[in-house]
């Protein structure tokens, strides 16, 4: 696991309550009852805090799941 999908990691459980080593690359709404409209916004505010990115309203909706969130950051960063 590298630098960035450690951090997403940590985010993601800090965010969705939920504990880091079940987070998986196709964690989603469906496999995570705790992942809402609200915590999606909420996880996207914070994914741009923490690796100084912004991610418009059009990529907010293509994160479906985990990996996605992970390749969208790694794209922004490099």
């Amino acid at each position: 696991m590298n630098n960035i999908e450690t951090k997403c990691v940590q985010l993601f459980s800090k965010i969705m309550g939920v504990p880091a080593k079940s987070i998986g690359d196709h964690s989603s709404p469906d496999t995570i009852e705790e992942w809402d409209s609200l915590l999606h916004v909420e996880l996207i505010a914070n994914l741009e805090k923490t690796f100084s990115i912004q991610i418009s309203p059009e990529e907010g909706i293509e994160l479906e799941d985990f990996k996605s969130i992970v390749s969208i950051v790694e794209n922004k960063l490099h």
